[in-house]
């Protein structure tokens, strides 16, 4: 357990000191925006691609594995919600929210770029592929009973914009896409502009880690914040833990299982504290929500791989 807990110490180590180079003023909010946007745009595009484009297409189209994952987010979802709205009492909005932070994980900023660092290379489609499906399921989702709440007439047309910004908009969906595409052409992408992009590539974990410890600086928490231990408990335990009963029901072989209940363990997504800002939801608590599961994801991660590694 040890030996595993120490492998994933140099990838929080990595985000600590992003945070603590906001916290001394060594880096401006500017300047981790700046590394965001590299990320982004740049380096965990050419990471998805280059890893898609080398995939043969029938392994990236795993029918099993993408059943079992895309049941598993919209069972946990619609159940935290509904938990939400009819025992606890909070609005369609908020309780959509609050499902979303259980249902989201962190796969762009940690979970793609911190798994390849541990597992290596073979995490890479099925968590692209896991992502791919948050951005057209749970994100739209999410949008479209937000948007509902606050004005029925504008669900519509505000469910396909969050899709349309999610996928269309979206350079690293596009590149994994892209990858997908040429990956079925049998497409052979030269050696040297290969080469090239794998090395931008390899820019992505360190520097997507340093930016989200950066960004998570500028977050407050507060500990005491009871909706939130709530939060990080259905995020980093309960996903998982469905994520994988439902890996096991479509009989989901146990590397990819392995993989997808990781990538479930992640923490709460930069993303729903996004969403929850926009919209004015449950702010405060959301944004501990991801501190604090950041925190205590090295706990979970551990555990998994000690148990299934």
């Amino acid at each position: 357990m040890l030996d595993i807990v120490y492998t994933l110490i140099p990838i929080f180590l990595i985000g600590l000191f992003g945070y603590i180079a906001v916290k001394m003023d060594r880096i401006s909010a500017s300047g981790v925006k700046a590394i965001g946007t590299f990320v982004f745009f740049f380096a965990l595009p050419a990471l998805l691609f280059s890893g898609m484009v080398r995939q043969p297409i029938n392994e990236v189209i795993a029918l099993d594995f993408i059943g079992a994952y895309t049941l598993s987010i919209v069972v946990l979802f619609v159940a935290v919600a509904l938990a939400a709205r009819l025992i606890w009492h909070y609005t369609l909005a908020e309780s959509s929210m609050i499902g979303c932070v259980a249902a989201l994980p962190n796969l762009g900023l940690m979970g793609i770029p911190a798994l390849v660092l541990i597992m290596g290379d073979k995490v890479l489609v099925p968590l692209t592929i896991m992502w791919l499906i948050d951005m057209m399921v749970i994100l739209p989702l999410t949008i479209m009973i937000i948007e509902y709440d606050k004005a029925p007439g504008a669900i519509l047309r505000k469910a396909m914009e969050s899709v349309r910004q999610s996928l269309f908009a979206n350079p690293v969906v596009a590149a994994a896409l892209l990858g997908a595409g040429l990956s079925a052409l049998n497409f052979q992408i030269p050696s040297a502009l290969d080469n090239s992009i794998r090395f931008l590539g390899n820019a992505a974990g360190p520097a997507a880690l340093f930016a989200l410890g950066g960004m998570l600086a500028a977050q407050s928490f507060v500990w005491s914040d009871r909706l939130s231990h709530g939060m990080v408990f259905l995020k980093i335990v309960m996903q998982p833990v469905v994520n994988f009963a439902c890996m096991t029901l479509f009989g989901v072989d146990e590397e990819l299982r392995l993989i997808a209940t990781m990538g479930a363990a992640v923490p709460v997504a930069v993303l729903s504290f996004l969403i929850a800002q926009t919209h004015n939801l449950l702010v405060p608590s959301v944004s501990s929500a991801t501190v604090i599961s950041t925190l205590l994801s090295i706990l979970t991660l551990s555990a998994i791989l000690a148990l299934l590694g």
